[in-house]
């Protein structure tokens, strides 16, 4: 329920999930409203989940650059790809923990 209220709130703002929940935090840290340290370390987890994803996106697109002019797969996407899915699966935990506990 929590996460689905998150995904219509951030169409809503024209922002995905990540990136609403990011902005939410970062508005109630600069109004000075009282944060507990979960929140904090939520909205950390959230940035360096966001960096992770950034950082798989571009090996998978060198990997998919190799593969078009090798016409062969690395044995790399497998894993790099499982690992994406977990980065993703933990942030999606996290934001939907994160709506929990927002006012």
């Amino acid at each position: 329920m929590e996460y689905e209220d998150i995904h219509q709130a951030a169409a809503q703002a024209g922002l995905a999930c990540s990136a609403f929940v990011i902005k939410t935090v970062r508005t109630a840290i600069h109004e000075q409203r009282p944060l507990d340290g979960a929140l904090v370390a939520m909205h950390a987890e959230l940035r360096n989940a966001s960096r992770q994803v950034n950082a798989v996106g571009v090996n998978l697109n060198q990997l998919v650059r190799h593969a078009n002019a090798y016409n062969e797969v690395p044995e790399s996407v497998s894993w790099l790809a499982a690992y994406c899915f977990q980065v993703v699966r933990r942030a999606e935990a996290v934001i939907v923990e994160l709506g929990r506990r927002l006012p």
